[in-house]
């Protein structure tokens, strides 16, 4: 599945909770000299003027032009959790303000026909890192050809398996939704007590959300949140697979005492020499009691090695 075919559902309101494929009206040109045409670093996605558009994921705006341009209204969007920007062109209506953050799925804005247009659509282009330029063609363009970057979709893609009781344990009740999303639709509601039979389960948007089939559509309601910090239910497991457990991969850590051991795997492997740094690191992954993290002051390959991860304070 690539990210030209799906991305629709994470761009247009109405789409999101259907299996519609929008009808895309350009696609990604090739950026080769002898091509007959202009490098086009998007995809063009056919709309009505005035329908709500969403962000793809968690945001800041980083770049917003109300003015003219080939592009007409449009807006830069970087994504921090997957380091990536979104632009968004000739919409018809910002209501998004430069420095701006929020949610996956929040209204940014409507499509249009502004700038250079030949009919109503969304022109969305995807770029590596945080980027506010178009570059269209230039040497190490950032902007991603969408036929070559696989899209790990919300939804039914990324649920896992688990048969379970879920009871809600919180006094005013939950909300169950249509999506794995606080912004989402709601469906109908579990009132303090009140139990489900659920068959997966998803992590999303900070929260660990339980899912069952409700009047033959797939419905979500919020379990807890992945830091545990805030408990809407118990989970009683139905077989033998156990709930994965909470992962501290993107958390900082701290080493607890200096020189610190560096070792260039997860387990085993020659210890690298002792650092002196006490600076606070980002977790990059983590297995068998080690976890990774950058070390730039440390020559080694991309600067990446695995700590012991009892050598210090996550969180």
């Amino acid at each position: 599945m690539t990210l030209r075919s799906e991305v629709a559902k994470h761009l247009f309101k109405e789409d999101i909770a259907d299996n519609f494929k929008r009808r895309i009206t350009g696609g990604f040109w090739n950026t080769d000299a002898s091509y007959p045409y202009k490098p086009h670093i998007g995809v063009d996605y056919g709309a009505n003027i005035g329908e709500e558009l969403i962000a793809y994921d968690d945001y800041e705006v980083i770049g917003i032009n109300t003015g003219n341009s080939d592009y007409g209204q449009h807006v830069y969007l970087y994504f921090p959790k997957i380091d990536k920007t979104g632009h968004y062109a000739h919409m018809d209506t910002i209501s998004v303000s430069k420095g701006q953050k929020g949610n996956a799925r929040d209204v940014i804005g409507t499509s249009g026909n502004t700038g250079k247009s030949s009919g109503p659509h969304l022109h969305f282009g995807f770029a590596n890192g945080k980027v506010t330029n178009t570059n269209k063609g230039s040497e190490g363009n950032p902007w991603i050809n969408f036929e070559t970057y696989v899209y790990a979709p919300i939804g039914q893609e990324s649920l896992v398996r688990q048969d379970g009781k879920f009871t809600v344990t919180v006094e005013e009740g939950l909300n169950v939704r249509k999506e794995p999303s606080i912004n989402s639709e709601r469906v109908s509601g579990l009132s303090n007590g009140q139990s489900v039979i659920y068959d997966n389960y998803i992590d999303s948007e900070g929260y660990r959300w339980v899912s069952w089939l409700h009047n033959g559509s797939r419905v979500y309601g919020a379990r807890r949140t992945l830091d545990n910090k805030e408990i809407y239910g118990i989970a009683e497991f139905l077989n033998q697979e156990q709930e994965k457990p909470v992962s501290d991969i993107g958390k900082s850590w701290t080493p607890k005492n200096v020189p610190l051991k560096l070792y260039p795997q997860s387990t085993g492997g020659t210890n690298y020499g002792p650092s002196k740094t006490e600076r606070t690191y980002k977790i990059l992954d983590e297995a068998n009691g080690r976890v990774q993290i950058q070390h730039k002051l440390f020559n080694a390959p991309q600067n990446k090695v695995w700590v012991n991860k009892s050598d210090g304070r996550v969180g």
